[in-house]
């Protein structure tokens, strides 16, 4: 299978071993989410695809965006696309495609600042072109609950800008920044992991007296 067609997406039911077929010819799954109604499916090349009920075999069809990652932001659904589009939005109302400019690896996370439970952040993962170092990810802030606002979709260097995940964009810039990440997540104790694509597991933890990101021993 490559990225773009002769996929098939299963699914396994409820009390059964088997795997069943839920949509023929569609593209590379890149993730799934589900918000309690809904089951969204994110493709690489079909965009968000959705469905209620996986056992009633219907699929709604989605875009032909590129999509690389998706994850469930409040009451939203947000997807990055490979091309530089961040879709956001639900089933019921549809998807709005914001263009970005960047190229993004499909790792997503929230981070909420241990600290203070009104400063979150969306987390994402951007990959430079070419023989660019420039990797590692940016952040959008969030609203004070958590939720996505679309009024305000720029995206910041780790660092720059209060709130941020990271202290000194400096350090940030030396370490993880260099760093194509395939994901990202923050722990229930507050610590960033991240999965990078060419040196293992790294952590954004404090060190000698100093927060840095670093590789995981």
């Amino acid at each position: 299978m490559d990225n773009s067609s002769s996929c098939s997406i299963l699914y396994v039911k409820e009390g059964e071993s088997k795997l069943t077929r839920l949509k023929l010819d569609t593209s590379l799954l890149k993730g799934a989410v589900y918000d309690e109604t809904t089951y969204y499916l994110a493709t690489n090349g079909n965009g968000i695809l959705t469905t209620t009920d996986p056992s009633s075999s219907t699929l709604q069809d989605g875009s032909k965006y590129k999509i690389v990652g998706i994850i469930k932001v409040g009451d939203k659904i947000v997807g990055v696309s490979r091309d530089g589009y961040i879709l956001y939005g639900n089933a019921s109302n549809g998807f709005t495609a914001h263009p970005s400019g960047v190229t993004y690896t499909g790792a997503l996370a929230t981070w909420k600042n241990p600290n203070d439970t009104t400063q979150n952040l969306l987390l994402l993962g951007i990959q430079g072109g070419g023989v660019s170092t420039v990797h590692g990810y940016r952040e959008i802030l969030l609203k004070d609950d958590g939720t996505l606002n679309p009024d305000n979709m720029s995206l910041s260097r780790p660092g720059e800008n209060e709130p941020s995940s990271v202290r000194d964009y400096e350090q940030y810039v030396v370490d993880i920044g260099k760093q194509p990440l395939s994901s990202i997540i923050q722990a229930p104790g507050g610590i960033l992991f991240a999965a990078t694509a060419k040196d293992g597991l790294w952590s954004y933890r404090e060190r000698n007296g100093k927060f840095v990101w670093n590789a995981e021993d």
